[in-house]
């Protein structure tokens, strides 16, 4: 038995063949006689495939589509790491190796033409042996030639990810989410496997940049959970930035006028909606091939109204098509509606301005939501009306957990 360079260059996947019976220019794998005679190298990656299928709870999820038998492709010259893959159209326990990037995947991918030999599976779905929340996560396929066929395998689309927080407020139902201000993809991956329908990256309050912006980004989208970002200020150019880098939503922050929705609009929406320049290459990594046609529909667009001046000017904000939902902040409102020796409004006051701003989004049909400090908070506001509602945020759960305990070792340290 010897490794096949096949066509007088090695292949990136390990082939053997038998010296008896020559070196083929398709580079044939291998053949088994009988399943007892299967090499030890074979066995043992045999076991190991159904070891992560195994771990992967018999889930079966799309993949990028490999190369049958020669793997002589532009694609596999680029990738990075080998994994061990039982190929289609093989003998039983017949396998090769595959450069799949990251992803530890093995993959069976279906094809659209049968494959020679008394093994071929044409119908059978592409199991993923690394475990992960979304079924149907997005990812290019890729055409590539079988050493069996001169035409190309057919091409699997990709199916475009749901906006879970826009499919909720769609359909009526109350979304939840927190608000992220500490820097750091794994706090921000952590944040995102608690169950959060949304995380919004405060891009306004903290010293992110459009780099770690889009580090936490891929951190949180290896979730369920929508990655968004409230930017710094409702630019076009910040907005265009932003969303290129993968972000499913965006909050405009310190709307005040029709005018001021209508240019955030523009900034967010592609064509005819919008000015949104093509361009995006996070986009359609994250959300499917078909991200320029999904994304008007699936991107969640929320305006923060903040201010006395959007109260006064809310019905006009409504009027506005192209955006998703409302959402209040009361500390800047309240803020904005300060006397002029400094002090501000008395708490029924700034609510009487919020009730009304809600009272407007029901009546135009629009979600309404709200920045709320504590779990009480958000029941009472989704028991008024409130369907888009942000827990407190990262730094106050690390604070808050962290002063109660502690509160509790001083008093013992008192005893």
């Amino acid at each position: 038995m010897v490794w096949c360079t096949g066509k007088g260059r090695p292949h990136p996947e390990h082939h053997t063949v038998d010296p008896a019976e020559g070196h083929p220019t398709d580079c044939v794998t291998r053949r088994t006689r009988q399943a007892g005679h299967q090499s030890a190298y074979q066995a043992r990656n045999q076991v190991r495939y159904q070891q992560r299928i195994s771990r992967n709870d018999g889930r079966l999820e799309p993949v990028a589509g490999h190369a049958c038998l020669n793997g002589d492709t532009k694609d596999d010259a680029e990738d990075q790491r080998p994994v061990a893959v039982p190929c289609p159209g093989l003998a039983t326990g017949g396998t090769f190796m595959r450069f799949i990037g990251d992803d530890l995947v093995a993959s069976r991918t279906p094809h659209a033409h049968d494959h020679s030999g008394p093994t071929a599976d044409t119908d059978t779905p592409v199991p993923r042996a690394v475990p992960f929340r979304r079924q149907n996560r997005p990812g290019s396929f890729r055409s590539v030639t079988c050493a069996n066929h001169s035409e190309p395998c057919k091409e699997v689309p990709t199916m475009a990810r749901t906006n879970i927080a826009k499919a909720r407020l769609r359909a009526g139902k109350p979304s939840i989410g927190t608000w992220i201000r500490l820097d750091g993809t794994l706090s921000a991956e952590m944040m995102a496997h608690v169950g959060f329908d949304w995380l919004v990256l405060d891009a306004e309050h903290s010293a992110f940049d459009i780099h770690s912006l889009q580090f936490m980004l891929q951190a949180i989208s290896t979730t369920n959970t929508v990655p968004m970002v409230r930017v710094p200020w409702n630019d076009p150019i910040e907005l265009k930035r932003t969303l290129d880098a993968g972000a499913y939503g965006v909050v405009i922050p310190m709307v005040k006028s029709r005018e001021d929705a209508e240019k955030a609009v523009r900034a967010v929406r592609y064509p005819p909606m919008g000015d949104r320049s093509f361009g995006s290459v996070r986009g359609p990594l994250y959300a499917g091939d078909d991200y320029p046609v999904i994304a008007n529909d699936e991107i969640l667009l929320v305006l923060q109204l903040e201010h006395i001046e959007a109260v006064r000017n809310v019905h006009e904000i409504l009027a506005v098509p192209g955006f998703d939902a409302i959402f209040i902040g009361p500390n800047d409102l309240g803020a904005s509606m300060m006397t002029e020796n400094g002090k501000r409004p008395p708490a029924d006051v700034v609510e009487t301005a919020c009730a009304e701003i809600l009272k407007a989004c029901q009546e135009a049909g629009i979600p309404c939501g709200y920045h709320c400090g504590s779990a009480d908070d958000v029941n009472r506001r989704i028991a008024l009306g409130y369907q888009f509602n942000a827990l407190a945020m990262d730094t106050s759960f690390l604070v808050n957990t962290a002063k109660a305990e502690w509160a509790k070792l001083v008093d013992i340290a008192k005893a």
